[in-house]
């Protein structure tokens, strides 16, 4: 884990850009530094020195703590709330050519102060600012960047509704380029808006299975901080729509609160989006529990009825997994709440 974590703050995104010229000076006296950092932001050299709040971003919390007698610690985590899921890493640190070296097996860091700024390099493609205070500005800003977790850790990551707009912090881009991936079932979507027209364009650089596609298309915000778009392929003349509501609704009717109040009425809305043209009602939905947060359910639509057994992981952003034998097919049906509420 702690592994996995070091390696997504410092060196997640490396290229062989160069940073612009920065003012770099020399500490002189290094028990200055002692005591707690935070690393509040991460730099990447491709990015025009564009910062990322490493809680928003990265969705992760680190502190470092410099000690007089040469050894240091690290303690880092995927959300700083839960205590229980922090690593804290020992290691050492001394003072080389006027910058302090922290030396961890993953790589040494260099820090040194940067135009007035306490600043971490592992080399000159990437930086990581640190303060004094944690600075903490949301969670994770996208949720592709938790692609690579595991679903025990995904679940302990508190998350907002993706497809509401935020006029404070959100852009129109990042909503569009959802409801395209809802819609299409792929990711990666590159998307520019024109605000004075209220038109979009997006790319998708395709697979080893498809070749890329362009789209056209047009948006507006509505008054409840939904995007409506209309969209076509740039070469075709027919297009499609997609309204904010239903996606923002598919999103809410999806997520398990975190005390689990809502667990019937959200298997009951994956049976009922898994089996076509079926009507299954919570209150008729049977739910027989086995071992610890596992069990059978059975979902009951007049005379007919369909069981799965199902797990759960819980957290901050519970997720639950539907699992079934189909016999006429065979195979295993599995699904879980993170799948269904991210597609149309």
């Amino acid at each position: 884990m702690k592994r996995k974590i070091i390696a997504a703050v410092f060196t997640g995104m490396l290229t062989v850009a160069l940073f612009p010229a920065i003012a770099h000076a020399e500490i002189e006296n290094p028990e200055d530094y002692m005591g707690i950092w935070y690393a509040n932001y991460v730099i990447y050299s491709d990015e025009s020195s564009e910062r990322h709040n490493v809680a928003e971003y990265l969705n992760q919390y680190l502190e470092m703590r410099l000690m007089e007698d040469g050894s240091a610690y690290m303690e880092m985590s995927y959300n700083s709330e839960e205590s229980d899921s922090a690593e804290i890493l020992k290691v050492s640190w001394k003072l080389e050519g006027g910058k302090i070296l922290v030396s961890l097996e993953e790589g040494d860091i260099y820090l040194d102060t940067v135009d007035g700024e306490f600043v971490g390099s592992l080399d000159e493609d990437t930086q990581v600012i640190f303060g004094r205070e944690l600075v903490q500005t949301g969670e994770a800003q996208s949720l592709d960047n938790l692609d690579d977790l595991e679903d025990s850790e995904k679940a302990k990551i508190p998350k907002e509704n993706p497809y509401i707009y935020h006029p404070e912090t959100d852009n129109p881009e990042e909503i569009i380029a959802r409801y395209l991936g809802a819609a299409n079932l792929e990711k990666g979507y590159e998307v520019s808006v024109d605000e004075d027209n209220g038109t979009f364009t997006a790319h998708w650089a395709g697979d080893e299975y498809y070749d890329p596609r362009d789209y056209v298309g047009s948006y507006r915000i509505t008054d409840d901080n939904y995007i409506n778009i209309c969209w076509r392929e740039a070469t075709s003349e027919y297009g499609d729509k997609c309204y904010g509501a239903v996606l923002v609704d598919r999103w809410n009717q999806f997520t398990i609160n975190e005390d689990l109040g809502n667990l019937a009425e959200v298997m009951t809305a994956m049976a009922n989006d898994i089996n076509s043209g079926r009507v299954f009602t919570a209150y008729r939905t049977e739910i027989t529990e086995g071992s610890e947060n596992q069990g059978a359910v059975k979902f009951i639509d007049e005379d007919y009825e369909v069981s799965y057994s199902y797990q759960i992981i819980p957290g901050a952003d519970p997720m639950v997994t539907l699992t079934r034998y189909d016999s006429e097919y065979d195979y295993e049906q599995v699904y879980t709440n993170y799948q269904l509420r991210e597609m149309l």
